[in-house]
């Protein structure tokens, strides 16, 4: 019989440790048995140990998605610490040429005009 919303309750008010450790307190390990000691009563073995998988689950989800997360910060400051580092010994200015199509956006102060090179 699958748990009632006051037995979901109270599992977890009690807490998915406690839960636990009141499962391997009981006598017998078969899924049929019933798990003493809750105010709501006895609860069927195999349907606390559902709950628990289900807590478990959960909890290795969060677990996976904060370290996919951490990865990626990780990735996000190398990548910045290498363009930080690079960034003093690019010369932006080497490739500009007076032959070029004018272009509004740039900000080009030794051109005479914004331009951005055509055909490039």
């Amino acid at each position: 019989m699958p748990l009632t919303v006051p037995q979901r309750r109270e599992l977890e008010r009690i807490g998915a440790r406690a839960v636990t450790v009141r499962c391997l307190d009981a006598s017998n390990r078969d899924r049929r048995d019933v798990v003493h000691g809750f105010p709501c009563g006895a609860i069927d073995r195999g349907e606390v140990e559902k709950w628990l998988f289900e807590k478990w689950r959960g909890l290795e989800r969060r677990q996976k998605r904060l370290f996919m997360g951490a990865k990626a910060a990780i990735v996000a400051a190398l990548v910045t610490i290498i363009a930080l580092s690079i960034a003093p010994f690019v010369d932006v200015t080497a490739h500009r040429s007076r032959d070029c199509l004018n272009f509004p956006l740039l900000n080009l102060p030794d051109l005479p005009s914004r331009t951005v090179c055509a055909g490039r």
